[in-house]
């Protein structure tokens, strides 16, 4: 009757865990949850399954990047957590009931792992098979455990060891340790035990030496799932510490032998760990998932999502500038860059475009923008960087990326291969097939309405650019195809940026009045119209609207009252003129 009730609670307490980390997890973080789908590509590829297979924590990895698929589709990646998380609670269950945990002390000491692992599941350095890792190495545990015979478990402890650690890496050295530890709490720590350290030393000894283990000093610890290896941070350890530490928490209350003693000490334990989970779930509901979100729009296209977005995340004090990148790239494809940059703070030309190193965020991200102003070649180069140095398995959004801009580019043999990666996956398979109709046949992509466009931008010149600037390409791109007039709001938004008027006049002198710039937007008149004061007459070779000049004579007026140092009226010119180059030009610094 008590095995049942036992269960029964092991039961209720993970469904319920189930519930609050499906409900958590889909309601304050969804758009880290997608872009860890980002982070691999599950190929179905026998060279592949094979490969990874046959390492080292193969099969974790294998059923991770599978799992990690489905992490598209909305709420799905909610739900695998969820079902992952649960299961962690059932064996930690199994595992302090068989420590000798009374049934009124088992939900908390359970919960305790799968609080731990949600407190790293976002963690961008995570390689997200630790989950699967730890969830396996759990459960080989629990069986363990539930085996009655001591000398029958101790073998069984043995042969698990080896088929564990092949199988999910370094978890099955906590697993070893989980077994010497259970044993020592129920005193049968004599030479049955003995041979599971001794196989294990053995059998890692092996891996080390045959170079199955590339690196031991951290490929055997916590630290083996992590993208890179920094100081061993707390957070990054309780995943292993938790299972361990229930175990002995377990145990002390069998030491507890009064009533009230026992009451006492499940107080400070229900405290403890509620204490843990709430402080679990503000850390996740105050993650930071600006980038995440932007990108989730940028992908979808989906330009007016972009700027609500970016607007939400404004408002806070931490915003990054790389987040002004998501909002110009957002405007410059409404066409109204050079009309409504000005509305929102601008951080000098990083706010438009910046050198990326090495960084996968940065590289996709300038991929984006290259894409969107038409340098072609430029935005390969970038998607190869972002797939190259992908935390996982390669990145699917960047492999399409590549198909698109060779088959743009006229690479059509390099498409195909990247085309014939992405027939491989679950999700992209039906895309990346309706691109081989584009393969060898330079007229179907001359009409499509993107790629027709975009190749006008290149003129067939197969070149990576910048050699003289970014400034230079799109000049290049724009006399290739003056319709693409977005070449032509790039252009302008960077100097006007970087405040480069003699830039700017060149750039007019050339486009102004052709299919590229037939008008001029909001921020280059008032660019202009500054412009004329050092060249008087300058103003009057174009069309500038009389309510812009109107304004800009009334800023001169206010503008002059500043010398007497009155704070207010400068936070009067703020407050009115807030929106316009002139403000930006005199005031905001340049945070390149």
């Amino acid at each position: 009757m008590k095995c049942s009730r036992t269960r029964l609670i092991v039961v209720v307490t993970a469904i319920v865990a189930a519930v609050a980390a499906f409900l958590m997890l889909a309601l304050a973080v969804p758009f880290k949850l997608y872009s860890l789908e980002q982070n691999q590509l599950f190929l179905w590829d026998r060279h592949y399954i094979l490969s990874t297979i046959c390492s080292v924590g193969g099969i974790s990895r294998l059923l991770s990047d599978f799992l990690l698929g489905f992490f598209a589709v909305k709420y799905a990646g909610a739900a695998i957590s969820a079902v992952l998380l649960s299961l962690l609670v059932l064996f930690s269950g199994k595992a302090v009931g068989r420590c000798g945990a009374p049934d009124g002390c088992i939900p908390p000491l359970a919960l305790v792992p799968a609080i731990a692992v949600l407190a790293v599941l976002l963690d961008p350095a995570l390689h997200w098979d630790e989950v699967i890792s730890l969830v396996a190495a759990f459960a080989a545990f629990a069986g363990y455990v539930s085996i009655e015979n001591y000398k029958t478990r101790c073998a069984a402890g043995t042969l698990l060891f080896p088929l564990l650690w092949l199988a999910t890496g370094a978890e099955g050295l906590l697993f070893t340790i989980c077994v010497l530890l259970y044993e020592f709490l129920k005193g049968n720590f004599s030479w049955p035990t003995a041979i599971q350290p001794v196989v294990t030393a053995a059998v890692l000894f092996a891996g080390v030496r045959l170079s199955w283990v590339p690196d031991p000093r951290w490929d055997l610890g916590p630290l083996s799932h992590y993208e890179w290896h920094g100081e061993l941070s707390l957070g990054q350890l309780m995943p292993w510490i938790s299972l361990p530490m229930s175990m002995v928490l377990a145990a002390l209350t069998t030491l507890l032998r009064r009533k009230g003693v026992k009451i006492a000490f499940a107080t400070v334990l229900y405290g403890a760990v509620l204490l843990y989970g709430v402080f679990t779930a503000v850390a996740i509901c105050r993650t930071d998932q600006s980038f995440e979100e932007l990108d989730w729009h940028l992908k979808a296209r989906d330009w007016d999502g972009v700027i609500a977005s970016y607007e939400k995340y404004s408002r806070s004090p931490d915003i990054k500038v790389i987040n002004d990148v998501f909002l110009n790239i957002a405007l410059a494809e409404k066409g109204e860059l050079c009309e409504k940059m000005f509305n929102y703070e601008q951080h000098g030309l990083s706010s438009l475009y910046f050198n990326y190193g090495r960084n996968v965020r940065a590289a996709s991200l300038m991929n984006e923008l290259y894409y969107s102003a038409g340098a072609v070649a430029l935005s390969a180069r970038m998607a190869f960087e972002a797939n190259v140095n992908a935390y996982g398995h390669l990145n699917p959004r960047m492999t399409q990326r590549l198909v698109q801009t060779n088959i743009i580019l006229g690479s059509y043999e390099v498409a195909e291969k990247y085309i014939k990666l992405l027939e491989k996956s679950i999700f992209y398979r039906k895309w990346a097939t309706s691109q081989r109709q584009f393969l060898g046949d330079d007229e179907r992509v001359a009409g499509d309405s993107e790629y027709g466009a975009k190749r006008l931008c290149t003129d067939g010149a197969n070149y990576l650019g910048e050699t003289e600037g970014f400034d230079n390409d799109l000049m290049e791109i724009l006399r290739n195809n003056p319709s693409h007039t977005i070449s032509a709001d790039y252009l302008m938004a960077m100097y006007l940026l970087e405040r480069d008027m003699d830039g700017l006049a060149l750039a007019l002198d050339e486009f102004y009045g052709t299919e590229a710039l037939a008008t001029l937007p909001k921020a280059v008149q008032e660019a202009v119209i500054i412009t004329s004061e050092v060249k008087p007459g300058y103003m009057e070779q174009f069309e500038i609207d009389r309510r812009i000049f109107s304004r800009y004579l009334k800023l001169r007026r206010e503008a002059g009252d500043l010398y007497s140092n009155d704070q207010q009226i400068l936070y009067k010119l703020t407050a009115n003129y807030m929106d316009t180059f002139w403000l930006y030009a005199m005031f905001a610094d340049n945070d390149e």
